[in-house]
């Protein structure tokens, strides 16, 4: 790290999906005698490529010995970010005014030595599919291949004909109703893909079934649509590095799919398989502080408990977005706790808790409640 300074700073999440946006805090301490000046704020990720960084232009005066809060940097989680830990550096651009005036220190941006480590982790499923539809040459097939890691990276499934085997079943009626049902629909127009009548019989299907607005054409650099597609607006797909073209596609899905999450109505959990007493499930107008009790289970060594403000489940049913959560060597022993942080008003909250015992666990029981009113 740069003598003259020293930076604290953090990212909004320790842990982020592919093309999920974040943002960074940070301030910035002058430890030299000179007044100092910060042009451009920096971040710099493991998976970026060559010199390309995130930034924001500032015009922060720093005093001799201060330390100051530097405007928030953004930034997008890039695609072909793998999922793991990642280090993430800040830097800065800056000047000091010596006895000639405003000096540049260094010949570009100066990052921390050191740096943290960030999570970038598979989304979660979410309920929305993309028809792929695509040529079978085997000069395809890598592109196809990393289209499917990367939507099933952002929690999209993928309708691929081919790999979806139906035996006995008229192919083309197959492919149809696929294509009805899916969510949106992905033409991979290649230099193989725009000779393929395949494809073009996949647009018609497509066209025929008013999915228009939902068709997304990628399209290599090079060729011109033809047919059904021409008048489309289209993805310029480099097919030697198809990354930048994905990502819009998939950002174009994801912003979709989250339409629809929000277009369904609100569905209450089941009734709780172990009887959960307080609070009752449904209840109303409960306290910001409120009691959680529910019945024993015979044999139970000790009980895991979450609360959360959506129903929102991983594969084994723990809550992803959870507030509280007693779990593993934090797991209760007892069939009660008592909430010891205030919970907001008129905020509806999800807890479920499971039993462990000596030869297994119980499934996880599910209850829901909404907080009080705040007095007017």
């Amino acid at each position: 790290m740069a003598p003259d300074w020293t930076m604290t700073y953090a990212l909004n999440s320790d842990t982020y999906y592919p093309l999920q946006k974040g943002s960074m805090s940070s301030s910035i301490t002058n430890k030299t005698q000179e007044k100092m000046l910060v042009t451009k704020i920096g971040l710099d990720f493991d998976w970026m490529r060559g010199n390309y960084w995130y930034y924001r232009d500032c015009n922060i005066e720093v005093p001799p010995g201060d330390k100051v809060e530097l405007p928030r940097v953004g930034f997008a989680v890039k695609l072909e970010a793998s999922t793991g830990t990642h280090l993430y550096k800040p830097g800065v651009i800056y000047k000091l005014l010596t006895k000639t005036g405003w000096e540049l220190q260094g010949k570009g941006i100066a990052f921390v030595t050191r740096g943290e480590h960030v999570m970038v982790a598979r989304a979660p499923t979410r309920d929305f599919e993309v028809f792929v539809s695509h040529s079978n040459a085997d000069e395809d097939k890598r592109l196809l291949d990393k289209c499917i890691e990367s939507f099933d990276r952002c929690g999209i499934s993928t309708y691929v004909a081919e790999r979806t085997p139906l035996p006995g079943y008229p192919l083309w009626q197959k492919i149809e109703s696929a294509i009805r049902r899916a969510d949106a629909i992905l033409i991979l127009w290649t230099e193989k893909g725009s000779q393929s009548g395949d494809i073009r019989e996949e647009i018609g299907i497509a066209i025929g079934a008013k999915r228009t607005k939902r068709i997304i054409p990628l399209v290599q650099t090079g060729l011109t649509t033809q047919g059904s597609l021409m008048g489309l607006e289209y993805v310029p797909l480099d097919i030697d590095n198809p990354l930048d073209a994905l990502s819009t596609a998939v950002s174009m899905a994801t912003e979709w799919a989250d339409k629809k999450e929000q277009g369904k109505p609100k569905v209450a959990p089941s009734p709780p398989t172990i009887p959960l007493q307080s609070p009752i499930h449904g209840a109303t107008d409960v306290s910001l502080r409120p009691s959680f009790a529910w019945e024993p289970v015979s044999g139970a060594e000790k009980c895991e408990f979450e609360l959360s403000t959506s129903a929102d489940t991983t594969a084994r049913g723990y809550f992803i977005d959870v507030l509280v959560g007693k779990t593993g060597r934090e797991a209760l022993v007892t069939t009660v706790w008592q909430c010891d942080i205030d919970l907001d008003y008129d905020t509806d909250y999800y807890w479920h808790v499971k039993a462990i015992t000596a030869t297994g666990e119980t499934p996880w029981s599910t209850g829901t409640f909404r907080t009080m009113k705040e007095s007017p």
